[in-house]
């Protein structure tokens, strides 16, 4: 048996994230318990208000809602009741048990699990502590009911036990109930992932055939900052009727957005050093890598590389959204050497005279140093129009502009004195 408990902002969410699963016939609500009436007697509306009527006694907690899922082993089985006497008592143990809470049984998996959706503010308005209850309260809890059930106990068990972490797939188009889908992936990708602007949001959105649009900016839905979500199809464009963000339970207003921005740009500087450093590893990997395939050197690592392209495939933006941390950030905020144009002009050394240049999606050629020059010689019906020169000056003369670009400037200085000195003594 393996309890996994998660602190949350919104009640509404665990609470729909059940639900949805009930509409979707793979849940079922077999328990409101501590509730002033039965659960046969309630209606929807009557089981979510008493936990949030309850949180509103503490508004100053942020963090009130509390999401549990008891997992147990492939091959045992439960009743109804069995599953509520053994969640009862599991509540009683991590000191929960006069909480009002809901329990509901989930089939969407191989193993049999309850979720159990409650809030940590008494009646009185004082809250539960729940730092580091889960070694303090739920192991040892679990441990005791193990023994009494005569389960499995969790460190006998041969298979990861299911943990619910998100969405793991993409919005299909015509295969599921719409906003149901889509507020699936915004319940998670909103709380999870740390974004600072719209096009941070829609590129990872975008991954899961989601886009945020606010609509032209000449238009009234831009003007009094109205947001709808649209379905892509695989082409990246819009399907279907766009859904307004008030019609979501989260209310992913821009509003909402803006201030999710403002709180998300904290602590991100760790972040983006480790992620500039991962990138720039996938980078020399190999002397010579294209976009297409830089994309998928980082993808193994867990970081997304999204391309901003126009027409012709000529990429204009980049966003790398890293997984592993939740972090989003456009090409620009990791350093010049990230954005679109220097990654497409990018040239690697590696201690030869060749080089390597990123280029746009579609493009496998390689250009080379000494192709470059070569295509750009001056020549005349006489010959190289520097053959009295020497030839070391004469790659300085012809070399791509960009190198010098790269070096800094004292150094670039320097280098143009040495060649003055060369020229004079050549001639």
């Amino acid at each position: 048996m393996v309890a996994v408990i998660k602190s949350g902002i919104s009640i509404r969410r665990a609470y729909h994230y059940n639900e949805n699963k009930v509409k979707d016939s793979v849940a079922t609500c077999i328990a409101a318990t501590n509730y002033p009436m039965d659960l046969e007697q309630m209606k929807e509306g009557h089981r979510i208000n008493m936990l949030l009527k309850m949180a509103e006694r503490r508004p100053s907690v942020e963090h009130n809602s509390i999401h549990i899922s008891l997992n147990f082993t492939p091959g045992e089985q439960f009743s109804d009741d069995q599953l509520k006497k053994i969640t009862q008592e599991y509540m009683n143990g991590i000191g929960f048990g006069n909480q009002p809470f809901l329990i509901y049984r989930h089939f969407d998996a191989g193993h049999p699990h309850v979720h159990i959706v409650t809030t940590k503010i008494r009646q009185d308005g004082t809250v539960i502590e729940t730092d580091h209850i889960g070694r303090k309260l739920s192991k040892p809890t679990t441990n005791l009911l193990e023994v009494k059930y005569n389960l499995v106990k969790s460190g006998n068990r041969k298979r990861k036990v299911f943990k619910p972490e998100g969405v793991t797939g993409k919005v299909n188009y015509g295969k599921t109930e719409s906003r149901r889908a889509m507020g699936n992936v915004l319940d998670f990708v909103l709380e999870n992932y740390k974004y600072t602007s719209l096009p941070q949001l829609n590129a990872v959105l975008n991954l899961y055939n989601i886009h945020a649009d606010r609509g032209s900016p000449k238009s009234n839905a831009w003007k009094h900052g109205g947001l709808v979500y649209r379905i892509l199809n695989a082409k990246g464009k819009s399907v279907g009727v766009a859904v307004k963000a008030s019609r979501f339970y989260q209310k992913p207003t821009l509003k909402y957005l803006e201030a999710k921005f403002i709180k998300n740009s904290a602590g991100r500087e760790k972040h983006k050093e480790s992620l500039a450093t991962k990138v720039k590893l996938a980078m020399v990997a190999r002397t010579q890598i294209n976009i297409t395939e830089l994309k998928e050197e980082l993808k193994k690592t867990g970081i997304d590389m999204v391309l901003a392209t126009g027409k012709h495939q000529v990429v204009f933006g980049v966003t790398f959204i890293d997984h592993k941390n939740k972090q989003v950030f456009k090409g620009s905020e990791l350093g010049k050497e990230f954005t679109a144009n220097a990654l497409q002009n990018r040239k690697q050394n590696r201690g030869q005279t060749n080089s390597t240049r990123l280029r746009p999606i579609g493009e496998t050629e390689k250009i080379h140093f000494q192709d470059f020059s070569r295509s750009n010689e001056c020549t005349s019906n006489s010959g190289n129009l520097f053959s009295d020169f020497d030839n070391s000056l004469g790659r300085i003369l012809l070399q791509y502009e960009y190198t010098a670009g790269s070096l800094p400037p004292a150094l670039r200085r320097r280098l143009k004195k040495k060649a003055r000195k060369r020229l004079g003594r050549t001639l």
